[in-house]
């Protein structure tokens, strides 16, 4: 079974470029072990297993995703309370007299999603909180009231989960025979919840090792990857023997020139052919 999108909301998954990605992928020979380095919704991790079900596939849960699909049926007993005790359309903002029911029974439950309830409370495009108090003095809405499918277990069916520091993990992996690394870092400002800290330019820069290996990587070209990558390349003399794919997407507002999901893919090892 494949799944068309993640089963929890997560931003800069990739279900939205399924079929791009999907022939992408097509062009992968041979037995490899996948290390996926990062995770995110595990959705790669996902893709790779409907596409090579015999291959072992260890996903780096970074972001957590799998606690709160073990906790689906918390988050679905919140929505469906407020559905219950909030009357309000999915454009309309929730009345200020009626914003102490989403603390009352956000506060009392046993788990909170807080990635979650941010897509269905607050305003697309609008930051995630992740404490109650300041969540509640945001403008919130019911955008979408519909429930979780809470049986998960196809989407989680073959992959080796694990929880390290991407370095840790590379490290592991990068000198043993037949790996094929796939690397969708954050962005660089962005706050990281796993580390607790933010993702900087080093730590991006860093990642660029992963491309001497056989391997896809996740940029955008808002992210200056390319920009940076020639800068090395001319100043020590390096090159990526790498494959470079420009997917579009949707724009993110009227304003946006481009937002391009742009994936260099390299089945060199260390820029030998």
């Amino acid at each position: 079974m494949i799944f068309t999108k993640p089963p929890l909301p997560f931003i800069g998954n990739k279900s939205k470029i399924r079929k791009d990605l999907i022939d992408i992928l097509k062009d992968i020979k041979g037995d490899y072990v996948f290390v996926d380095l990062f995770g995110g919704s595990l959705y790669i991790s996902h893709l790779l297993h409907i596409m090579f079900p015999k291959a072992t596939i260890i996903a780096n849960d970074y972001d957590n995703y799998v606690d709160r699909l073990k906790h689906i049926h918390d988050t679905n007993e919140i929505l469906k309370e407020l559905k219950e005790r909030i009357n309000v359309k999915p454009d309309e903002k929730i009345p200020t007299d009626q914003k102490e029911i989403v603390r009352e029974v956000i506060s009392k439950a046993p788990y909170i999603d807080w990635d979650t309830l941010c897509s269905r409370l607050l305003y697309s495009g609008a930051y995630k909180y992740y404490d109650l108090d300041t969540l509640m003095k945001k403008v919130l809405y019911l955008r979408y009231t519909n429930l979780f499918d809470e049986n998960i277990d196809a989407y989680l069916e073959g992959l080796t989960i694990v929880h390290k520091d991407w370095r840790i993990l590379f490290n592991e992996y990068k000198d043993l025979p037949n790996v094929f690394f796939i690397c969708d870092p954050p962005y660089f400002h962005t706050y990281s919840i796993q580390y607790g800290d933010e993702w900087t330019l080093k730590d991006t820069v860093e990642t660029f090792d992963v491309m001497y290996y056989p391997s896809i990587y996740f940029s955008s070209d808002k992210s200056y990857t390319e920009e940076l990558i020639e800068i090395l390349s001319k100043r020590y003399g390096e090159k990526f023997s790498v494959t470079k794919h420009v997917i579009g997407r949707g724009l993110i507002n009227p304003n946006t020139q481009k937002n391009n999901e742009v994936i260099y893919v390299t089945f060199s090892i260390n820029g030998e052919e």
